[in-house]
């Protein structure tokens, strides 16, 4: 939760004299109202195998509606090839995100540390205007190597799309070396 100054309180414990900082009211505003919620989308050629990716984007799309029901604001971010790229600028989400959404491909590599850079930068901006920071990632967990937990973010989530016959589990590695929240796709809700 964070605070908002509730004016018309603050007025009236001023009354008939002239406020001062003694006199300020505070209200408690729903987090949510200030939160961005960063997405990090493995569009690698691994995720394209077995619809990986397809799966991804049916949990970004309802994530798109539980956050638009919260009046929160999302930044997704892509992975694949060589390097991170935005997907979605940051902003209000809109109930009409479908249509971008059906747009994104993959291929290629998994840099997923390209993609945590991109995400920390958009973090410390969003931090340094007071809002709180959610980074979700939604990967295969097929990269090379796991980067650092951005310092920039509050909450961390890994949502595991692995399938694959003798499991990796670099996802779930991911989530731990994090300190973050995991869940594993193929567990269901």
């Amino acid at each position: 939760m964070t605070a908002a100054v509730d004016w018309p309180a603050s007025f009236f414990a001023a009354r008939r004299r002239r406020p001062s900082a003694e006199d300020l009211r505070f209200r408690r505003a729903p987090s949510s109202a200030r939160a961005l919620v960063c997405v990090l989308l493995d569009c690698s050629a691994s995720m394209l195998a077995g619809g990986r990716l397809a799966l991804a984007k049916g949990v970004l799309a309802h994530w798109v509606t539980e956050l638009y029901r919260q009046r929160a604001e999302m930044v997704v971010i892509g992975f694949a090839g060589r390097g991170a790229f935005t997907l979605r600028e940051a902003g209000r989400v809109g109930l009409n995100e479908r249509g971008w959404l059906n747009k994104v491909g993959g291929g290629g590599a998994t840099p997923l540390a390209a993609a945590v850079r991109r995400a920390a930068r958009v973090a410390k901006r969003a931090r340094a205007n007071g809002r709180r920071v959610e980074l979700r990632v939604l990967t295969d967990g097929r990269m090379s190597a796991l980067p650092e937990r951005p310092r920039e973010v509050d909450a961390c989530l890994v949502v595991d799309l692995e399938q694959a016959a003798v499991p990796l589990g670099r996802a779930r590695r991911l989530a731990r070396r994090w300190e973050a929240g995991y869940w594993r796709v193929e567990d269901g809700a």
